[in-house]
């Protein structure tokens, strides 16, 4: 199917685990696909949903909500609503519109705060609404194109495009509003 892909695995024996996968760059497809696997001998999958529309380049899922950074430039960042489902298809909720033109390249999340990486940006947002226009906390310039971010505790570890500095940290502070490069 594509480019982007995550996965969910279930906490206990007989559960089943989640995986979500979407297109981006150069592929055709759908923008985003829920998928469940069964734990089974062989495990079965199946499509619980989709959404389309965008071209994905990085998916991120919790419980009731998949985030996509797209292409779009008016919607570097989508946010799809899990629990709402019409004909098999997901309903888009909300989406963070970066202030430069750059595709949206990874997403990650950690509490209500979403870490977006577009062109040589991260972006801190704010997700405690999840629907209409998210704000953006605050931003860092990195050396390069971030195409990787994760983010552990008070730290973002980005994957960058730069050939001296291939990894960023940034430190996290006032409530994901200062976003501070403290090593690479």
């Amino acid at each position: 199917m594509g480019k982007a892909l995550s996965a969910r695995a279930g906490s206990a024996l007989g559960q089943a685990s989640q995986a979500a996968a979407g297109t981006g760059e150069n592929s055709s497809g759908v923008s985003y696909a829920n998928i469940s696997i069964t734990d089974t001998f062989p495990p079965v999958p199946s499509i619980q949903g989709t959404f389309d529309g965008y071209k994905t380049n990085g998916v991120f899922t919790e419980q009731n909500y998949a985030y996509i950074a797209t292409d779009n430039n008016s919607k570097e960042l989508v946010i799809i609503d899990l629990t709402q489902i019409v004909g098999g298809k997901y309903i888009e909720s909300g989406y963070f519109n970066a202030p430069d033109i750059a595709d949206g390249k990874s997403i990650f999340v950690a509490g209500n705060i979403g870490y977006l990486t577009a062109g040589n940006k991260l972006y801190s947002i704010d997700l405690n609404s999840k629907s209409g226009s998210l704000p953006q906390l605050g931003s860092v310039t990195l050396a390069g194109t971030g195409n990787k971010v994760v983010v552990n505790g008070s730290y973002a570890f980005v994957a960058v495009n730069s050939e001296p500095t291939p990894m960023q940290i940034v430190q996290i502070s006032n409530g994901g509003q200062t976003l501070t490069v403290v090593g690479s």
